[in-house]
């Protein structure tokens, strides 16, 4: 059973990638880095062409992510080419999502492990089944974010604190093995991917110190043996790419929190997180993880730390839910004992009947709320679909060769550099094979910024727009003609007429009940 249901953990993250291919602006420097490592490579002489170059932004961040995850793609890459499961450079996307995907549905299986191990089985399914319910942990997690790339890291960090036979904290000690792995654990995603989980190293390793499981020397030389390892491996990848002595997270430290630039981004009130976006990642999972807690010590004990960590990391302005995506699991466990506590009432009383309904509709409940967030996400990448569109409708062959402007809004809801599908470079697995050859021309996909429709029109070198501006534009008007209008995702509709006119018909069109409605966001030109 078990292994049915951790398979249920790639299999949706894997569906979650197909179903949406495309990426957002949060995703885009890693995914634009592994682009440019899997067409450009490593040598020094190419670094010039890489993105972060080109199109720097305010920040630096670390490639070891990015180069991890485009090292063990490329192999993959090869395997589909030979297998003629690759037809473009957008497919290559594709793979490296998969790939991030099943490193992170892999961590979680391990987390699973230990939960069964610590809490029983019974316990550890219940914990899949809200994993798999719940929609933001899986469907991000494909996804090329720093906090995605740090994910795993802190999965088995805490894998390894769990991973002990059931009984009280005061008396199962954690192996000085696991103890040790799981601060070498953090701390490289602190240092490395993520400054702000110092905030869930530090009161880990309070905890540890708090329970005795070890004294203050040998984690002290613990942490700082990780925090040395992790900055010089750190410093002389990052160094290397960015050419100029580095480290990233500090970097981000300085300008985030010191000099308090995260503000630019906006500002929410101390309680964000917790009636905010907790109850967003979590869903039912929120309330029921306090009964959990409740019930158990050692799951109030095991929380403890991340809870810590929504409180000193609420004291930063700018909020969002991928900041403390981290803690889900943590929380999905309290919520799985809580789950566990509900349906094991004895069913002879109502309050034993009420508490399974509850349970058992928790779980429902998510899973209605995972399908309506899967539609309205699925349908809220308007550039990446322009993208598509504007090579379905322009031949290979088209004289001139297209020149393209991409608008921002286009730039950041899809349009990576591997979406380029007809300029290079191109990785050499799309040429290997006999049926995977790239297109023997040369687009320009063209994202300068801050350009008028005056200036765009009177530049004769553009071909083509992908643009935010309406038909309506009369400077449109003038110079372009429509090629096609695309939509994207507006807002959640519910459908009252069937509701009120046909309640009979509801049970059989449960899903017509809720329904997304779309607008126009982008439109393809062509010049007149």
């Amino acid at each position: 059973m078990s292994l049915i249901l951790d398979a249920w953990i790639f299999l949706l993250g894997w569906a979650y990638v197909l179903l949406a291919p495309y990426t957002k602006v949060e995703e885009s420097f890693n995914i634009q880095a592994v682009h440019d490592l899997l067409t450009h490579g490593l040598a020094i002489d190419k670094l010039k062409n890489f993105d972060h170059f080109v199109h720097s932004g305010p920040i630096p961040r670390t490639f070891l992510g990015s180069t991890l995850l485009a090292c063990i793609t490329y192999p993959f890459i090869n395997i589909a080419a030979y297998l003629d499961l690759i037809s473009s450079k957008a497919d290559l996307q594709i793979i490296a999502r998969l790939v991030l995907a099943t490193l992170n549905a892999t961590s979680l299986v391990c987390f699973r492990k230990a939960v069964s191990t610590r809490f029983g089985h019974t316990t550890g399914s219940l914990f899949t089944l809200l994993t798999c319910s719940q929609f933001h942990l899986l469907y991000w997690m494909g996804r090329t974010l720093p906090n995605m790339f740090a994910l795993p890291l802190v999965n088995l960090a805490f894998s390894y604190l769990l991973d002990r036979v059931p009984g009280p904290n005061s008396t199962i000690r954690i192996p000085e093995r696991s103890w040790k792995s799981a601060l070498w654990l953090l701390g490289f995603s602190s240092i490395i991917f993520r400054v702000e989980l110092l905030l869930l190293w530090i009161p880990v390793t309070l905890q540890l110190l708090v329970q005795g499981q070890t004294s203050f020397f040998p984690i002290l030389t613990t942490n700082l043996a990780a925090t040395a390892a992790a900055s010089t491996i750190t410093y002389l990848v990052d160094s290397y790419f960015w050419q100029r002595r580095l480290l990233p997270e500090l970097s981000s430290f300085l300008y985030n929190v010191v000099n308090g630039q995260s503000s630019n981004w906006g500002v929410s009130p101390w309680q964000t997180y917790f009636t905010v976006h907790l109850p967003r990642l979590l869903m039912t999972g929120f309330p029921i993880a306090y009964i959990g807690s409740l019930h158990d010590t050692r799951v109030s004990s095991f929380l403890l730390p991340h809870i810590v960590f929504v409180l000193f990391i609420s004291n930063l302005g700018h909020k969002e839910w991928r900041f403390i995506i981290y803690t889900v699991p943590a929380f999905n466990v309290a919520a799985a004992r809580g789950i566990r506590y509900l349906t094991s009432r004895g069913k002879g009383t109502l309050f034993g009947q009420i508490a399974f309904l509850v349970g058992a509709g928790a779980l429902a409940a998510n899973v209605a709320l995972t399908g309506i967030l899967l539609r309205t996400s699925v349908a809220n990448y308007p550039g990446g679909s322009a993208i598509a569109a504007f090579h379905e409708f322009i031949p290979l062959t088209a004289s001139p060769p297209p020149h393209v402007h991409i608008c921002n809004l286009a730039a950041q809801s899809g349009v990576t550099l591997f979406q380029h599908l007809n300029a290079p470079p191109y990785h050499p697995a799309l040429y290997l094979w006999p049926r995977s050859v790239p297109p023997p021309v040369s687009w320009t996909y063209n994202k300068t910024e801050n350009l008028a429709v005056a200036d765009l029109t009177s530049a004769h070198h553009f071909t083509h727009l992908i643009s935010e501006v309406p038909p309506s534009d009369p400077n449109i008007a003038r110079g372009w003609k429509l090629m096609r209008a695309v939509p994207a995702f507006h807002r959640v509709v519910f459908n009252k007429e069937l509701l009120l006119s046909r309640p009979q018909e509801v049970p059989r069109r449960v899903f017509d009940l809720i329904g997304i409605e779309e607008r126009d966001q982008l439109w393809i030109y062509e010049r007149k």
